[in-house]
C-alpha cells in the first residue's frame, strides 16, 4: 500500500489528507446522528404524558432542552404553551432552526471535499504527465479539464454558500426579500 503511494508522488498527499479528514468527518456524524441521540425513542410519549398529567415544570423542560436535539425543539413549544398560537409556532421554528444547522455540522466541509478531490486526483495526472515527459498537446487537453471542473467547483461553492446562508432564512423574510433571494439564485446560473 505505501509502495503504491510512494509511486503516486507528492500530488497524493494533498488528497490522502483529504480523504482522511473526510472519512474522520463521516465518522463523527454517524456517531452524532445516531437515532438514540437526535430522537430517542419514546420521548414524545413521555411528554405528552408529563403535558396531560401536568407535570411539566421548568426543571423538566430543561432537562429535556439538554437531551437532545428533539427535546430543544419540543422544550421550545414546552416553554411558549401558554402564549398565543403563533407565538409557540415561532418559537418551535426558530428552536427547529437552530437544531438544524448543529446537524448539519460538517456537511459543507464533506461537500468542498468532494468538490475538490477529482481535481486534486486531475492535478495529480497532469503532474505525473509532465514527470513522465508526455507530449504538449495531451497536457494541454489534460489541463483544459482541470480548468473546466474548477470553473464547475466554483459555481457549486458559490451557490451553496448563497443557498445555506440565504435560502434557510427565506422563509422568514418579507416578501420583497424572497424576490431578491430568488433573484439571486437564478443569477448563480451564469457564473
Amino acid at each position: 500500500m505505501f509502495a503504491i503511494i510512494q509511486a503516486a508522488g507528492w500530488p497524493i498527499w494533498p488528497l490522502l489528507f483529504a480523504s482522511i479528514i473526510a472519512l474522520a468527518l463521516i465518522i463523527e456524524r454517524l456517531v452524532a446522528l445516531r437515532r438514540s441521540k437526535v430522537a430517542p425513542e419514546g420521548l414524545l410519549a413521555r411528554v405528552v404524558g408529563e403535558v396531560r398529567q401536568g407535570t411539566v415544570n421548568e426543571a423538566a423542560i430543561n432537562a429535556l432542552e439538554q437531551g437532545s436535539p428533539l427535546g430543544r425543539v419540543l422544550a421550545a413549544g414546552l416553554r411558549n404553551v401558554k402564549s398565543s398560537r403563533e407565538v409557540m409556532k415561532e418559537s418551535i421554528e426558530e428552536a427547529g432552526r437552530g437544531v438544524t444547522h448543529e446537524l448539519e455540522r460538517y456537511l459543507t466541509t464533506l461537500g468542498t471535499i468532494a468538490s475538490i478531490s477529482p481535481l486534486m486526483g486531475l492535478f495529480g495526472t497532469v503532474v505525473g504527465m509532465v514527470e513522465a515527459g508526455r507530449a504538449v498537446p495531451e497536457v494541454v487537453q489534460q489541463l483544459q479539464a482541470v480548468e473546466k471542473a474548477l470553473s464547475k467547483v466554483k459555481e457549486l461553492l458559490i451557490f451553496d454558500h448563497i443557498e445555506h446562508h440565504l435560502f434557510d432564512h427565506a422563509e422568514a423574510a418579507t416578501p420583497e426579500a424572497r424576490r431578491m433571494i430568488e433573484s439571486l439564485k437564478a443569477l448563480t446560473k451564469y457564473l
